[in-house]
């Protein structure tokens, strides 16, 4: 006897049967829709972490990273004040890549670090975001368009201040969604003290 598929798989495109089988695995799985949303952003937030490492060293310093680095290094090495040197930026940036340069070393890796970690931070953000205006599809959504998209991950392993200040943005925008006003107006500091743009 040939066993035929049921009547239903024969009118669903192709993404329609994966979104099928996807929903049959997970609902068999028994896990929560919180769980599940759980596992899905840290999935993706591990995904960008480990994106980063592709191009982590792949492009030399530009211009602005090695001078960045180098404020950096004056902070913790030489003036902390920065009273012999004046940056064009504001300090939180360099206060934070200066103790990355304490804790593990100076260099363009460790350098990069710094906002490949940020970078992955702001991924649950994101979802987070989208998941208190949308709900969990949307959080999953934006946090899965947040972790493969293009200019996000070529940001990721540089010295520049955007990925700190990306993350410090959301992060105020979230507390202003919760109705944290002090939250809010605190990080929107934190952003605006990593690059003035903010």
């Amino acid at each position: 006897m040939i066993h035929k598929s049921p009547r239903i798989f024969t009118n669903l495109s192709p993404i329609e049967t994966l979104r099928w089988g996807v929903s049959f695995v997970l609902a068999r799985a028994r896990l929560s829709n919180a769980t599940l949303f759980r596992l899905g952003v840290m999935g993706f937030t591990l995904l960008t972490f480990g994106l980063g490492f592709l191009l982590w060293e792949r492009f030399p310093f530009r211009e602005d990273e090695a001078i960045y680095a180098y404020w950096a290094l004056v902070f913790a090495r030489i003036d902390p004040w920065f009273l012999t040197v004046w940056p064009d930026k504001p300090p939180l940036f360099l206060w934070s890549l200066a103790g990355v340069f304490e804790i593990i070393g100076a260099s363009p890796a460790s350098a990069r670090l710094l906002n490949m970690t940020l970078t992955a931070l702001t991924v649950p953000v994101v979802a987070a975001i989208a998941h208190r205006l949308w709900g969990r599809t949307a959080g999953l959504w934006a946090a899965a368009t947040f972790a493969l998209n293009p200019f996000v991950l070529s940001f990721a392993p540089t010295v520049y201040t955007d990925p700190m200040l990306v993350l410090w943005g959301m992060v105020a925008l979230y507390a202003a969604l919760s109705r944290r006003p002090f939250w809010a107006g605190l990080f929107l500091g934190a952003a605006i003290m990593t690059k003035q743009q903010g």
